[in-house]
Order: C-alpha cells, then structure tokens, then sequence
C-alpha cells in the first residue's frame, strides 16, 4: 500500500520517456529517408515531388501512432550548388514536436550524391 503512491510518479515518467524515445527514433528515421529521397532524384525538378511523398507517408503511417505533430519542419543544407551536384553533400534536419509534451526534438542524416548517377 505505501508503493502505490510512488508507483503513479514512476509510470507517468516511463511514458514520458517512452514517448521521447519514440519521437526521436521517428525523427531519426524521417531525416534519413528524406535525404536517400533527395540524392536519388533524376534530377532537381522531381526532389520536391518525391521529398512530398516520403513526408506523406510518414504523416499518415508513423506521426500518428508516435503523438507527433503534423506538419514535421525540415531543413536542406547542401555542400554545393546546384545540389544535386555529384559528390555533394546533402544534409537533411528534421525537426518533430511531440503533442503530448509539446517537446521539439531534431535529428539530422546526410548523404553524399552519386558521382556517376547526375
């Protein structure tokens, strides 16, 4: 009987922990996919076509069931101009904010493009 009221400060902390964990795995893998989209575009002109579809997909599969607020933000830096240049560095930050807790949480990924493939 004296667990009991420890027991509800433990449980609510492991949700909250789990929800962190789940938001930053989300974001983790939202960023890598975002950026394998990009380099593997033909071309500059299907980048934003094909970076639309990765975030819709994620809007209706992952986001929900992880409590993340749609829309998630992102951020391209490129290591050249255009930046579908090849060997240039795409580098993608993602950006997710938890509807539980109200908490942004980021993750980055980035690839180079195909030397041979543009």
């Amino acid at each position: 009987m004296i667990a009991l009221p420890l027991f509800i400060p433990m449980a609510i902390f492991l949700t909250v922990i789990n929800q962190q964990s789940t938001t930053q795995f989300a974001a983790s893998n939202f960023a890598r996919q975002l950026v394998r989209a990009y380099v593997t575009s033909p071309d500059e002109s299907f980048v934003a076509q094909r970076l639309g579809t990765v975030e819709s997909i994620f809007t209706r599969t992952i986001f929900p069931s992880g409590h993340i607020q749609v829309p998630a933000r992102y951020q391209v830096q490129c290591g050249a101009d255009p930046c579908l240049t090849p060997k240039a560095e795409v580098r993608i930050t993602v950006f997710l904010t938890s509807e539980s807790t109200g908490k942004v949480v980021s993750a980055s990924a980035s690839e180079f493009v195909d030397a041979w493939g543009h």
